[in-house]
């Protein structure tokens, strides 16, 4: 016996239900890249899923010298932030965050504070990931909205950011005549002992790998968590 649920499809749903299978597949491909027409269509439908590959044909049409860049180049340059724009949330945070590849990250970032894109949860997987200077670079950026589960996730975020591992160390260092202690930072500079912050132009990290910069961010970020948190206390009495 046939089992039919209350959920009625219209054919204009399976068709394009049908044509977005087939463009993840089309996509997938590197020499393949949507027309003006796919991407009005795309676009009209909020065809979700899509995000990340689109994403992808963006990133590599703006990296496309200007003087290589052909017609499907500039259809993504010119379609994918209209087609961001008219995703829910968790749509938008998928493209956005899936290439934060040194070819992708300053755009990304962009996007973020455009689009009010921040994720905790996203920033937790890369912080544990190692990700550090990623995630300070969205740190300070918001959400669309926020609710009582989305502290949570940022209070894990900031507890995870108050309790770094050590990436750098305190270590006895030959020199010509003898041996001092010192200061080595995570990227290896070596700096007189007293020393909390790296010396070395263009670094300034402490052991945790944070610069004074990225230490006021985190604070900030502290702040914006406290008037969230009694903002929704608030909002719940």
């Amino acid at each position: 016996m046939i089992n039919i649920s209350g959920n009625v499809i219209t054919a204009a749903e399976l068709k394009t239900e049908i044509l977005r299978r087939r463009y993840l597949s089309l996509l997938s491909k590197n020499d393949v890249f949507p027309s003006q027409k796919n991407w009005d269509y795309i676009i009209a439908s909020r065809m979700q899923g899509l995000g990340g590959l689109l994403y992808h044909k963006y990133l590599v049409s703006l990296n496309t010298d200007i003087k290589d860049r052909v017609e499907c180049h500039h259809c993504a340059i010119k379609n994918f932030p209209k087609y961001l724009d008219g995703l829910c949330y968790e749509e938008a945070c998928s493209a956005i965050y899936s290439n934060l590849s040194s070819s992708g990250l300053e755009e990304s970032i962009r996007f973020a504070e455009k689009y009010n894109l921040f994720d905790a949860r996203r920033l937790l997987v890369l912080l544990e990931s190692g990700h550090i200077d990623v995630v300070m670079k969205f740190l300070p950026l918001f959400k669309v909205e926020y609710d009582a589960g989305d502290l949570i996730s940022m209070k894990m975020l900031l507890r995870k950011l108050r309790n770094l591992p050590e990436l750098g160390c305190k270590s006895m260092v030959k020199g010509v005549f003898s041996s001092q202690m010192r200061y080595i930072c995570p990227v290896g500079h070596v700096n007189p002992d007293d020393f909390d912050f790296c010396n070395t132009p263009g670094c300034g990290r402490n052991i945790f790998g944070l610069t004074k910069d990225d230490l006021a961010v985190i604070d900030a970020y502290e702040n914006l968590i406290d008037v969230l948190e009694d903002m929704i206390r608030k909002g719940q009495a």
